[in-house]
């Protein structure tokens, strides 16, 4: 289960442990009476790894984790992921790995590996980026999600020209899917940059788009979407990622006037709204499980001759041309650590399963 966590708790600044560039991870274990604040420099490329075998080895990951004070939190456009782990409640609330985006087909794959690994618990993704975490635990909010702030990211996010803001036609990446549908009917599709997010430019970014098309064939999936509504002044989003500030008053100021429709993940909601004008790959489940399974060997040293992998012989994984993943070597330097014999298979088998249920074999 998947589900936005729309809880929001007004709170006020709060100092940042100062870091380099890095793939920063802050992670959360919420006890009796409290919770403890975790930190990684490097930690954002193995989240999977750390979640995906079950509730025990993602707590004894996080404990060995950096320990932090409870009011160093890092800025939300200075962490790539985070992770926080409720047992008492069976929450596992988390965002990020694989500098952000994680494709549609992994999503799929990674959330019934999920189900069955943490049975019993609510598995949710944090759409707010570490903002959500914060205000699972009432932490304080940093200056950056006060209602009058846009993410610093997104002050950067809006070029001087439209040729900087759309997509590179020779590729086939698409970073944000904008969809508009105008007063007449008439649905046009623009492609733009995967870097900036252009719903922080409200309804403005009408005329900031570079010409829109007809029709769109696309290769592979865009890593987040928007569709606008022009008769109805109605905006809808959704992300594979991220929107930090989404809720906030700064967002809704932007969009004064408009309906506002978060649709999580879901990118069938904006092909649907669009009419038919944009086709992308359907979500192709086994293909996902095959990327995962070839993450996870590699992030926990298995070697590809083990019995349960056998499977995975001559299945190589399709990474989509906007796409990183896999565990970063800083990553495995900094904690190499993996599940016990037993959990491991059991991931494998589960995403063997899947693999095999999809394709009839």
């Amino acid at each position: 289960m998947i589900r936005d966590l729309t809880a929001s708790t007004p709170v006020l600044d709060a100092p940042a442990p100062t870091r380099g560039r890095a793939d920063r991870t802050q992670y959360v274990i919420v006890e009796p009476g409290g919770w403890n604040l975790h930190h990684s420099q490097w930690g954002a490329s193995a989240v999977l790894a750390d979640i995906v075998a079950g509730p025990e080895f993602a707590i004894q990951r996080i404990s060995a984790r950096h320990k932090s004070e409870p009011d160093a939190w890092f800025g939300d456009t200075e962490c790539e992921a985070g992770l926080l782990v409720d047992p008492a409640r069976r929450v596992l609330l988390f965002f990020g790995a694989h500098r952000q985006v994680m494709h549609l087909d992994l999503r799929a794959a990674l959330f019934q590996v999920l189900a069955r690994t943490w049975p019993g618990w609510t598995v949710l993704w944090a759409y707010g980026g570490l903002a959500d975490l914060r205000a699972y635990v009432g932490a304080e909010r940093r200056s950056e999600d006060s209602p009058a702030a846009i993410p610093l990211v997104d002050r950067r996010a809006f070029p001087v020209s439209v040729s900087q803001f759309k997509a590179p036609w020779w590729s086939d990446s698409i970073g944000t899917l904008v969809t508009v549908r105008h007063a007449a009917g008439a649905v046009l599709v623009h492609s733009l940059d995967r870097e900036l997010a252009p719903v922080w430019e409200g309804p403005a970014l009408v005329g900031r788009m570079p010409p829109g098309a007809h029709q769109l064939d696309a290769a592979s999936w865009p890593a987040c979407g928007v569709h606008l509504d022009l008769g109805r002044r109605a905006v809808s989003l959704w992300t594979a990622s991220t929107f930090p500030g989404w809720r906030g008053g700064r967002f809704r100021a932007l969009w004064s006037g408009w309906e506002v429709t978060f649709w999580q993940d879901r990118i069938g909601d904006q092909l649907v709204a669009a009419g038919g004008a944009v086709r992308v790959p359907p979500v192709r489940l086994p293909a996902g499980a095959v990327r995962l399974a070839h993450l996870l060997r590699d992030a926990w040293g298995e070697p590809v001759t083990v019995p349960e992998l056998a499977w995975l012989g001559g299945l190589t994984p399709v990474v989509g041309p906007v796409f990183a993943e896999g565990v970063s070597a800083q990553a495995l330097a900094e904690d190499a650590s993996s599940p016990t014999r037993t959990e491991r298979r059991e991931v494998f088998a589960i995403l063997h399963g899947i693999a095999a249920a999809g394709t009839g074999g």
